[in-house]
């Protein structure tokens, strides 16, 4: 939505940090709910269809937008109503192409950005920076790459059903046996928050939450000036697919913390979900920061309301090397340095309790790596989503 400055005609853009409208061009500033939209042209034509005509009904929550693609940069403008941009406001161009006409259900309301661009820069580097293990090249990258879009949320009341059959090792004196786990039940889901994009990865926008809906607004379009937005593009069983995964996964995850065994899983689930009728429909704030390592797409996000940074990096094996090597080298040392000091019938005689406690050790070791790995590995799978790497590259251009 291009709004103009009623002092200059210049393009107004949310600020973050002041939580309103500013022109770049004369500095002045104004209130989202105070703004009159001024500058724009009405449409000559209005080729879209309503609602109406193709189900013949209308959704009083539905509205038309007419969405245009910048020439310039590449850029996705959505303008409200009958009303037409002149200007882009993510790269000031002038020339705007009008690409079609569309019906889109309103959001109910919008979590406006509280972290502007500058302050997302600074926690993004900081990310990037963080890691001991993180390549150099990664570390030095030039933060081109960020973009602010607002994310479409679903967020739901749903009761849950579920049971599932856990799979464990029980310990039974010297040996080790398989054991069968049922656990069922049902719960209740309060204000649950499930994005709206087919593209993005769910897991990475799981790791953003929370968002708090203190800070809900009633939707304007104003608040997308010089932010990227997107639609829902959710059918309803995409939608009940989403919410019943994602209560599985929190379900399956508080079953299994009360069983006494080791090498849990889930070896079989029968998850049901009721969602209520009065879904709400959110616009919510991320930025994102996008860039290609060893031919491999990579995003960080930060949430736009509260900073929250995830995206796990990719490691940098030489350096892991050079710090578990001398690592695993002084451990050895450490648990050999008393046997050597040992006579020959010593050790012979406590033989056996040292093959034990090492291997005691060894395979708690190993369980508690191997497990801290796999979600490592899992969570660099997550932030190289090539869906998300497209989702964030279409809006640049």
């Amino acid at each position: 939505m291009a709004t103009l400055c009623s002092n200059c005609g210049g393009a107004l853009v949310y600020s973050p940090t002041s939580h309103k409208m500013s022109c770049k061009m004369c500095g002045s500033t104004f209130k989202p709910e105070e703004v009159v939209a001024l500058g724009k042209e009405l449409l000559a034509e209005d080729n879209g269809k309503t609602l109406a005509e193709v189900h013949g009904t209308r959704n009083p929550k539905d509205y038309k937008v007419h969405i245009y693609t910048c020439s310039h940069c590449g850029g996705d403008v959505v303008v409200n109503g009958s009303e037409a941009s002149t200007v882009c406001v993510y790269c000031g161009n002038p020339t705007v192409v009008f690409s079609r006409v569309a019906n889109e259900r309103r959001p109910d309301g919008i979590v406006p950005f509280s972290i502007g661009k500058e302050e997302a820069e600074k926690l993004i580097r900081s990310h990037l920076n963080r890691g001991a293990f993180i390549p150099n090249k990664i570390k030095k990258q030039n933060l081109d790459n960020i973009r602010g879009i607002y994310v479409p949320y679903w967020i739901v009341n749903c009761d849950f059903y579920d049971s599932v059959v856990i799979k464990g090792d029980v310990k039974s004196g010297k040996h080790t046996r398989t054991t069968y786990f049922a656990r069922a039940g049902r719960s209740r889901f309060e204000l649950l928050p499930c994005d709206a994009s087919l593209n993005l990865n769910d897991n990475m926008a799981k790791r953003l939450e929370p968002y708090y809906y203190d800070d809900v607004k009633d939707f304007d379009e104003d608040y997308l000036g010089g932010f990227y937005s997107d639609t829902s593009d959710m059918s309803p069983s995409d939608l009940r697919a989403a919410v019943l995964r994602r209560c599985d996964d929190m379900f399956c995850e508080e079953a299994i913390k009360n069983i006494r065994a080791q090498n849990l899983a889930v070896e079989k689930t029968r998850p049901y979900v009721n969602i209520d009728e009065d879904a709400i429909y959110l616009m919510l704030p991320v930025w994102f920061y996008t860039f290609m390592y060893n031919g491999k797409p990579n995003t960080v996000l930060v949430n736009g309301q509260t900073g929250k940074t995830v995206g796990t990096l990719p490691i940098n094996k030489g350096k892991l090397a050079a710090l578990t090597i001398p690592l695993f080298l002084l451990l050895a040392a450490i648990v050999l340095y008393p046997v050597i000091r040992l006579s020959l019938e010593d050790i012979v005689a406590y033989f056996p309790i040292m093959v034990s406690f090492s291997t005691v050790f060894g395979i708690s070791m190993y369980t508690i790596a191997g497990r801290k790995i796999r979600r490592i590995i899992n969570n660099i799978k997550d932030s190289q989503s090539s869906s998300t790497f497209l989702y964030v590259r279409k809006r640049q251009g």
